[in-house]
């Protein structure tokens, strides 16, 4: 299963896929470093309620405007995932990348996160978890469209098959849940237009526009794709999602235990 780029996504200027990932690892960093409280002990930044951005206390201020930035980095990874689903040579393959990484990171993130293992740990699985989920329900609906021929039928299996994901990712307690597997279906049935993308995405992550909006920085960003993949290895991304958040705990772990 390959499928060309649609001519839609490629457009002169603009940034590359691994541009864009860059800037969605970045924003993601931002906000795991307030959501992890690895910047609490040396400068008070604290989350708190995300409605202390309108505040006047400054740690509070400087945490909720961090995880209000973080919000962008969601899209764009969902839209990435969707990208890689349809131009993948093996979907065997990447589902299998995905599960592995996604339990390598496991333990980093619930040591980040929840402080251990166990406990609360299990009430939380890491995004990875969730891109694997969509990944898996992108491979099904194309499957879905090569064998159905009515248009009708091929759209109400899909749909079926994205909803036994949502509610196999509630019950699983990955990262965003339902709204994730969504988004990325919304991302699949916007696939072949920038313009319908743009639509649906306003729809896909409406779940978080109450926070101020920022979520959609994300989706202004994806329309500056310019269908290229940019230079970075392939796995870089795979390897920077279990080293950055073992790295934050690390980080947060000296600053807590002070020599």
């Amino acid at each position: 299963m390959e499928h060309s780029l649609p001519s839609p996504w490629q457009r002169p200027g603009g940034l590359s896929s691994s541009a864009l990932k860059l800037l969605a690892a970045g924003l993601m960093v931002v906000d795991h470093l307030a959501h992890g409280w690895v910047l609490k002990v040396p400068w008070g930044i604290d989350v708190g309620q995300v409605g202390h951005i309108l505040s006047n206390e400054g740690g509070l201020f400087w945490g909720s405007l961090m995880v209000l930035l973080g919000r962008a980095a969601f899209p764009i990874f969902c839209f990435f995932a969707v990208q890689g689903a349809l131009l993948t040579r093996s979907p065997k393959k990447m589902l299998l990348r995905l599960l592995i990484f996604a339990l390598i990171s496991e333990p980093a993130f619930d040591l980040l996160f929840f402080d251990g293992l166990t406990g609360a740990a299990w009430g939380h699985q890491n995004v990875l978890f969730t891109l694997l989920m969509g990944a898996w329900g992108i491979f099904s609906a194309e499957k879905i469209s090569a064998r159905v021929k009515d248009p009708l039928a091929t759209v109400l299996l899909q749909l079926a098959v994205f909803v036994s994901l949502a509610m196999l990712a509630q019950l699983a307690r990955v990262d965003y849940g339902a709204h994730g597997i969504y988004a990325m279906y919304l991302f699949y049935m916007g696939r072949d237009s920038r313009r319908t993308t743009f639509i649906l995405g306003l729809l896909a992550f409406l779940f978080e526009a109450q926070l101020y909006g920022t979520v959609y920085l994300g989706l202004l960003l994806i329309m500056l794709y310019n269908g290229r993949r940019g230079q970075l290895p392939k796995y870089f991304f795979y390897a920077f999602y279990p080293g950055h958040l073992l790295l934050l705990y690390l980080l947060r772990w000296v600053l807590t235990h002070p020599l």
